[in-house]
């Protein structure tokens, strides 16, 4: 049994979709499908997560269309 993770980084993020931090940015302002990370406090120092399940989801429904 492999264990998922829950939540990664921005940084695993890009690599898990081959995409540079500003390719990123761009699909986030531009596709509202796409999910959409989150903090895990109110400063600016705290790191961005992205729900893992939600990226592979956001990842298949493209291949699809």
């Amino acid at each position: 049994m492999k264990l998922e993770p829950i939540r990664i980084t921005q940084t695993q993020a890009c690599e898990l979709l081959a995409v540079s931090r500003e390719a990123m940015r761009k699909i986030i302002q531009n596709d509202p499908t796409f999910p959409r990370p989150y903090k895990t406090g109110t400063s600016r120092q705290c790191g961005v997560y992205f729900d893992y399940q939600a990226l592979k989801n956001w990842h298949q429904s493209q291949m699809k269309a």
